[in-house]
């Protein structure tokens, strides 16, 4: 898990223990409901690789669906791949924080995400989201609620 300063195992305050353990709690839940059949420690170092690949997504974590969930620990690593691939059509993006608020677009085809991002910039008018993205912080969310809300499926 970390301090978040290094890698290190352990979190540094019983502040961080604490919401580390509540992690590993959702996370223990979320793989027995979805039938992942994994013991607690495969678990826990599953989501150690998801937090080190999506650091950002701690916050928001434990407040998941227990299906997503499950699905982001299913393969971590594998998800680096996705993440490339959305870091290819949003290059200048945070799109650690896109996914960490909208984790289910790791699990859309990247082409449908490209379509929906050319839409919404077509109806707000931007002609360089990855400038938007940089120049207004506050276009991601309204990103974030574009593809929550388009009808697509995503979260």
């Amino acid at each position: 898990m970390g301090c978040g300063h290094c890698f290190c195992r352990e979190p540094a305050s019983e502040t961080d223990r604490q919401h580390h353990a509540r992690l590993l709690e959702a996370c223990v839940k979320a793989a027995n409901q979805c039938d992942l059949h994994l013991g607690r420690a495969q678990v826990e170092h599953r989501l150690q690789q998801l937090l080190t690949l999506l650091p950002k997504l701690r916050p928001w974590l434990d407040g998941l669906d227990n299906g997503l969930l499950a699905a982001l620990l299913i393969d971590p690593p594998a998800l680096q791949r996705k993440l490339m691939e959305l870091k290819a059509i949003l290059p200048g993006a945070d799109v650690g924080l896109l996914v960490a608020r909208q984790p289910g677009v790791l699990f859309e085809e990247t082409g449908s995400v490209q379509v929906l991002l050319d839409r919404l910039c077509e109806e707000k008018g931007i002609k360089d989201l990855n400038q938007a993205l940089q120049e207004q912080f506050r276009l991601i969310w309204d990103i974030i609620a574009y593809l929550h809300f388009s009808g697509k499926g995503m979260l």
